[in-house]
């Protein structure tokens, strides 16, 4: 049988590159290679220039500066920073340049501008967002018993609050006296008082309930006390006062 496959032909493929064409195509690659690793900056020849090596330590140390930072903040602290850096750079710099320098307003803040000593019927939808976080609070607070500052007795001035979770726990107000100066667990009286105050130039008034040993009890009724002892000393002077005195000229 005949071969009709002959020994000298080529067999080699029009499509096949030459070594040319692959010498060229592993150029191109080595050159896509470099330019990726670079960063995209083109290939230096020569020994590149001090200022040019100077540039290039300022950016890195930059960067490494920004990102060590970066880790030492929290969430808000690098909101706060991302956002004021796009404002400054980015938006109208310099109308809000100065406009962050003023106090900032934490949650304690908040709390102190819209907490409300009882709160009404208000609908939660039409709160602000402030007004929304403090009913929020007022909402976890126990308002069984109050505890009391009585620190000015003596002006008939006490100042009122209700328990927290863990005054609860401790019994502080309950099994001990409600005076935030007094530890007493010993002749506990249950009061149930008016308590009148101002709250946003509104004056208001509303029950509560403490529970205060004898001598706090005594600081709580001192005022009134007073009066009573100087209108019965008072009573006591006119009776003791001679019926005839007015008489004499």
């Amino acid at each position: 049988m005949a071969n009709s496959f002959d020994d000298g032909d080529d067999y080699s493929s029009e499509f096949e590159p030459s070594a040319k064409r692959r010498r060229e195509y592993k150029a191109d690659k080595n050159e896509e290679i470099i330019d990726t690793r670079t960063g995209g900056r083109p290939v230096l020849t020569a020994i590149p220039k001090k200022q040019f090596a100077v540039e290039e330590y300022d950016r890195a140390e930059r960067a490494r500066v920004r990102e060590t930072m970066h880790l030492g903040f929290n969430q808000y602290q690098r909101h706060k920073r991302y956002i004021n850096d796009f404002v400054l750079w980015y938006g109208q710099g310099e109308k809000y340049r100065n406009a962050g320098k003023g106090p900032e307003r934490n949650d304690w803040d908040v709390l102190r501008e819209e907490h409300r000593f009882v709160w009404g019927d208000e609908r939660v939808s039409e709160m602000t967002t402030e007004q929304r976080f403090a009913y929020k609070y007022y909402k976890k607070l126990f308002k069984e018993y109050c505890l009391a500052d009585m620190t000015r007795y003596k002006k008939n001035e006490i100042a009122l609050r209700w328990r927290v979770e863990q005054e609860v726990f401790n019994g502080k107000g309950q099994f001990v006296c409600g005076n935030l100066d007094c530890t007493s667990r010993i002749g506990l009286v249950s009061w149930e008082v008016p308590f009148t105050y101002v709250e946003r130039s509104e004056k208001k008034s509303v029950l509560v309930k403490l529970r205060l040993c004898t001598e706090c009890s005594e600081k709580l009724n001192y005022k009134t006390k007073k009066k009573k002892h100087k209108l019965k000393s008072t009573k006591e002077q006119k009776t003791s006062r001679d019926p005839f005195e007015d008489l004499l000229v």
